[in-house]
This record gives C-alpha cells, sequence and structure tokens, in this order.
C-alpha cells in the first residue's frame, strides 16, 4: 500500500459524488485500489475523473494532475474478497501521469535509503531543505506566540456554552489547587500564550484533570481528592487508552471517584469497567473513541477542507456508546463534523494525530534519540520543558507521546464557534 502522505488519490463522478481511496500499488500507467463490497455499485457507472496529488519531495509540495483518459477493471481473485473488498486497476496511457508516477517511485526509494542511514535530522535537511539543531526544544512558548498571532476574527459575543481548561501537568494543578478562580484562569491563559485572545474573557466553567493520551498525566488518589474538593463535578477526569500494566490503577481511580464525576474515556475497556463498577458517572467519549482521518497535509494538498467521514457517524456505534452510558462526545478542530445527537465537547487548537505507547520525547531527552524508546513505569515530565519542533507551515508539533496538528481558524473566528454551539457543541475545551 501507497503511505497516503506520498499519493493522494480521489475518483470523481458527474453526478458529483467522489470517493478518496489509496493506492495498494503504483507502476508507470496505472495504479490498483480497493474498495468495501458496498461500493462496487458505485463504479456500475464509470468514474468521470481521477484526481491525485504526488508529493514532491524537492519542492516540498503536491503537484495535482486530473486524468479523465483512462480504463478502470476490476481485479477478480485478488485475495482481498475474504475481507469484504474489491480491488479495481486504473490504466492510462497519460505521459504526465507516468512522469508522476517515475519521479514518485525514485524520490522514494532515496527516501527509504535516506531513513536506513540518516538521523532525524539529517533527513529533515535533505528532504526539506530546512535545518534544525535539535528535533525537540524548549521553545515551545515561542512556538505558541506565534500561532495566536495569527488574524483574529471576533466581532460579536461567544454564544452561551462551557468553556475548559486543561490541568494536564504537575505545574498547572498546582496552580489549580493553590490560586484563586481568577488568579488560575489569567495564568493558564498566559500559559497558553492567549492572554491576550478573546477567549480569555470567557469564564471557565471546567477543569480536565490528567490526559487522554499519557497514564503518568492522572494525579495520584490524595491530590485528586484536594481537586474535587475544591472544583466538585467542575473537575472532569481524563483516562487514556488502559493498557494492561495499567488494569488496576484504573480500577482504584474508577472505585475512588463519587457518582456523578464526569470521566472522559478513550477504550472500550475503560467503558465496560466504569459499567461493572457499577457507579453512576457522567461518562464522555474521548478524542479517541471518535476516530477519523486527521493529518494537516490534506488541506495543504486538495486546497481546501472536506467533511471527514467519523466513527461517531455510524449510528450502529453512536447507539452502543449510549447504552454504554455516554452523554457526550469529543471532537476536535481541524476538520468539518456533524455534532452527534449527544452533543459535543470540542477540543481547540489541537487535534491528535498519533499516539505512542513509549513515550517519544522521553527517549529524545534522557537517550538522544526519539527511536530508543523503551516501555517505562514512571515519568520525569519532560513535557513541561520540551517538544518536537516542526518547520513552521506544517502546523504540528509533538507532546509528549503524541503528536498534534494546530488548527487556529475556529478558534478566530467567533461565527465559526457559535455555528458550532447552535449544531449541538455545549463545550469548548482549549489548549495550546
Amino acid at each position: 500500500m501507497i503511505p497516503y502522505s506520498l499519493l493522494m488519490i480521489k475518483i470523481k463522478w458527474n453526478d458529483s459524488h467522489e470517493l478518496e481511496v489509496r493506492a495498494l500499488d503504483l507502476w508507470a500507467n496505472g495504479f490498483s485500489f480497493r474498495v468495501d463490497e458496498p461500493r462496487r455499485a458505485d463504479f456500475e457507472i464509470k468514474p468521470a475523473l481521477i484526481c491525485r496529488n504526488f508529493l514532491n519531495y524537492r519542492q516540498g509540495l503536491y503537484e495535482k494532475a486530473e486524468f479523465s483518459d483512462f480504463e478502470l477493471r476490476e481485479i477478480k481473485n485478488s485475495g482481498y474478497a475474504a475481507c469484504g473488498a474489491v480491488v479495481y486497476e486504473a490504466v492510462t496511457e497519460d505521459e504526465t501521469f507516468a512522469g508522476l508516477s517515475a519521479a514518485l517511485s525514485k524520490e522514494y526509494l532515496n527516501y527509504i535509503r535516506i531513513r536506513q542511514n540518516c538521523g532525524e535530522q539529517e533527513i529533515l535537511e535533505q528532504m526539506t531543505g530546512q535545518k534544525m539543531e535539535n528535533d525537540f526544544s524548549d521553545s515551545i512558548g515561542s512556538w505558541r506566540e506565534k500561532k495566536t498571532a495569527e488574524n483574529i476574527s471576533w466581532e460579536g459575543e461567544l454564544l452561551g456554552c462551557e468553556l475548559a481548561a486543561v490541568a494536564d501537568s504537575p505545574e498547572m494543578t498546582e496552580k489549580f489547587l493553590e490560586m484563586s478562580k481568577a488568579d488560575f484562569a489569567a495564568a493558564y491563559w498566559r500559559a497558553n500564550a492567549l492572554e491576550n485572545h478573546p477567549i480569555s474573557r470567557q469564564d471557565i466553567t471546567h477543569v480536565y484533570i490528567g490526559s487522554q493520551f499519557c497514564p503518568f498525566k492522572i494525579p495520584d488518589s490524595r491530590t485528586l481528592g484536594k481537586i474535587y474538593e475544591k472544583a466538585g463535578k467542575a473537575a472532569v477526569l481524563c483516562l487514556p487508552p488502559m493498557t494492561f500494566s495499567m488494569t488496576e490503577r484504573f480500577r482504584k481511580i474508577v472505585s475512588g471517584v463519587e457518582d456523578g464525576v464526569e470521566v472522559v474515556v478513550n477504550d472500550i475497556g475503560a467503558l465496560l469497567m466504569i459499567k461493572e463498577s457499577g457507579k453512576h458517572l457522567k461518562i464522555t467519549a474521548g478524542v479517541l473513541l471518535n476516530k477519523r482521518k486527521k493529518d494537516p497535509r490534506t488541506e495543504y494538498a486538495f486546497g481546501s477542507r472536506t467533511s471527514a467521514y467519523s466513527s461517531i457517524d455510524s449510528q450502529v456505534y453512536e447507539e452502543y456508546l449510549r447504552s454504554m452510558g455516554v452523554s457526550m462526545i469529543s471532537y476536535e478542530a481541524g476538520t468539518e463534523f456533524k455534532v452527534s445527537q449527544l452533543g459535543g465537547a470540542m477540543h481547540l487548537p489541537l487535534y491528535q494525530t498519533n499516539t505512542s505507547t513509549f513515550c517519544t520525547l522521553k527517549a529524545a531527552v534522557e537517550k538522544g534519540s526519539r527511536g530508543l524508546q523503551l516501555p517505562s513505569d514512571s515519568c520525569q515530565y519532560h513535557c513541561s520543558d520540551h517538544s518536537f519542533l516542526y518547520p513552521d507551515g506544517s502546523n504540528i508539533v509533538g507532546i509528549g507521546n503524541s503528536l498534534f496538528g494546530c488548527s487556529m481558524r475556529e478558534l478566530n473566528d467567533v461565527k465559526l464557534l457559535n455555528g458550532l454551539i447552535k449544531h449541538g457543541v455545549r463545550r469548548l475545551v482549549v489548549r495550546l
């Protein structure tokens, strides 16, 4: 299968509907792809156009090419029938296609060679022409300031909705416990470089505690007790995916919280654990339970945002979550979406793209390379001081064990936010 980052393909029909596919194989005058069996009906009518975006390594951009002169044929006995898929080949004699395919193949082989023989910094320099002295840095504050300096369109007032801060570090948790509500809000917006943003004029109604991605950011039981004593049900406990080694700790956490407390859950196992515990908790499905394609390169490649299909769009899945006691769904900035009838909590401006069980930042800080990852039973909270930085145009930042895209579009446009609120977003969760 050809990586999506190298080759993006859309198949279009005359009636304006389209289908995005990934290439299984690529050769000089064609490519193959697979679709789910129900999609076979779409191909009873020949598509009008194939739109392809090839990554040009040298120029660091995608070259768009459209082809209408092609032959499409189904491949019998492809081996994918057992998994409910149909394979097609698209073949063309177009010379432009042949040239782009040859160039991509050559550059991809070059990339593999570089990847095998070079370090991260050298790869970045050879592939993009941009040089970074370190691939991790303690200057995330400067990165935040650049992002918040972008144009803001904020005419009018934000419609009424809940607003949540995220206390996902020992320092921010300590500030929450020790400061007054007003002083904490001021410190929070300042730490996120948003002290001059109109969002900072809104009252913080909830505080997210812990992390949806890292188990080591969940406070100990004593600290959790202090948080609930101060904030009551305005404190929202975040649980990351539950690994086998964390099962007993999660069980103790769930048994220790009072009925009515809100918990953000990011895997089915934790949902089942809560149900089996008999606790009556307010459950929000986390961002990792709302699967969708999230790639900051997509808008750059296709020139516009497209509505992204989400797992929540499946009525069967939504009903299952409802049956497990879920009362709200987490969404993220960076793409368009239809809000579930359960209502939404929207996280912005960061949106998660990758999360590792092992902490790449810990490996980079302690061992000098993010590739030297090992299982760990402790955390030194390097993410409080360091992050992975990428070229400015990529809109990507690495925090702890996760990689995030950044979309300021929603946060900087009050009309867009109000539109989302009207369609079911009940809470904004702001963390930069």
